[in-house]
C-alpha cells in the first residue's frame, strides 16, 4: 500500500505536500487530482495558521480510496472561513466542505486530524457532450458558490444539534443536492480555480466549456430546485444565512436552464445578461 508522509515546518513545505498526495491519484484522474491539491493546500495551510506545531501530513490509497490525515497539536477544530470572491486564501475548511468526497476532524491525543477521502473508482460513464457557457459573471459565480457552501454548513451544523427538526430536509433536499453536485464536482472545481484568477485579473466575465455526463441534465434540474428550496427555508428565518441575493438567483436559473437544454435539445448557447 503506498503511503506519503510529509512533515510541514515552514510555508515552503506546503507545495511539497500537495504534489506528494496528488501524486497517489492516477495519470488518468487529472480533474480529481487537482482537487486533492486544492484540498490539500487548504487543511495544511488552515492547520499551520490555526493549528499548532508539529503539522504532518499522511495519505493512503485502500480499496480505491484515498485517504488524507493532516495532523497538528491544536485541540480547537475551528470553522469552516469565508473570504471574498477576490481573496486568494481564507476559505479553509469551506472549500473542504464543498469538494472534498468525504471528510471530517477527530482527535489524535492532544491535537486532531483533519481527513479527506477521496474516490479513486474509475467512472466509466462516458462524456457525450460538451456545454457551452457564455458570459459567465465571475463574481456573482463567486458569490453563488460562496452563498451555497455558507448555507450548507449552516444547515449541517443545525443537524448535528438536532437531527430530528432536520431529517425531512436532510432527505428531501440536502441528499440530491449533495448529489446533483458531485456530477459537477470536476468542472466546479476548474470553473471555481479560473473565476478565481479572472478576479484577479479585474475581469468581468468569462466562457466556460464544460464537458459533461449526460446525468447532468437531470442534475441541473435537481441542483436547481435544490437551491430554491435553500432559499425559501432561508426566507422563513430558520437559517442565519440570507437568501440568495436576486442576481445570483438569476444566475443559478440561467445556469441550470442552459446547462439542461444544450443537453436536452442541443440548444444554441445563450450569453448571461
Amino acid at each position: 500500500m503506498p503511503v506519503v508522509e510529509v512533515a510541514v515546518e515552514e510555508p515552503a513545505h506546503v507545495g511539497a505536500a500537495r504534489r506528494a498526495v496528488a501524486g497517489l491519484v492516477p495519470d488518468d484522474a487529472p480533474d480529481l487530482a487537482d482537487t486533492v491539491r486544492l484540498t490539500v493546500s487548504e487543511v495544511v495551510t488552515n492547520a499551520m495558521v490555526h493549528g499548532r506545531p508539529p503539522v504532518t501530513v499522511r495519505a493512503f490509497v485502500h480499496d480505491r480510496v484515498l485517504r488524507v490525515e493532516v495532523c497538528d497539536a491544536s485541540a480547537d477544530r475551528g470553522v469552516p472561513q469565508q473570504a471574498s470572491a477576490a481573496a486568494s486564501g481564507g476559505r479553509g475548511l469551506a472549500i473542504v466542505h464543498a469538494i472534498a468526497h468525504r471528510w471530517g476532524i477527530e482527535a489524535r491525543g492532544a491535537g486532531k486530524a483533519v481527513w479527506l477521502e477521496f474516490s479513486l473508482a474509475t467512472d466509466s460513464t462516458a462524456v457525450e457532450a460538451v456545454v457551452h457557457l457564455r458570459g459567465v459573471p465571475v463574481d456573482t459565480y463567486l458569490r453563488s458558490q460562496e452563498h451555497l457552501e455558507s448555507t450548507l454548513h449552516e444547515l449541517q451544523v443545525l443537524a448535528a444539534s438536532d437531527a430530528g427538526a432536520f431529517s425531512a430536509v436532510e432527505s428531501t433536499t440536502l441528499v440530491p443536492l449533495r448529489q446533483a453536485m458531485e456530477v459537477f464536482r470536476g468542472v466546479r472545481t476548474r470553473g471555481r480555480a479560473e473565476a478565481e484568477a479572472a478576479a484577479s485579473g479585474g475581469q468581468a466575465s468569462l466562457d466556460f466549456t464544460w464537458p459533461l455526463p449526460p446525468q447532468a441534465a437531470a442534475a441541473a434540474r435537481v441542483y436547481g430546485e435544490g437551491v430554491a428550496e435553500l432559499d425559501r427555508l432561508a426566507g422563513t428565518g430558520v437559517l442565519l444565512t440570507p437568501p440568495a441575493d436576486p442576481e445570483i438567483a438569476r444566475f443559478r436559473r440561467w445556469l441550470c436552464r442552459e446547462i439542461a437544454a444544450q443537453l436536452d435539445a442541443g440548444a444554441t448557447p445563450t450569453p448571461f445578461a
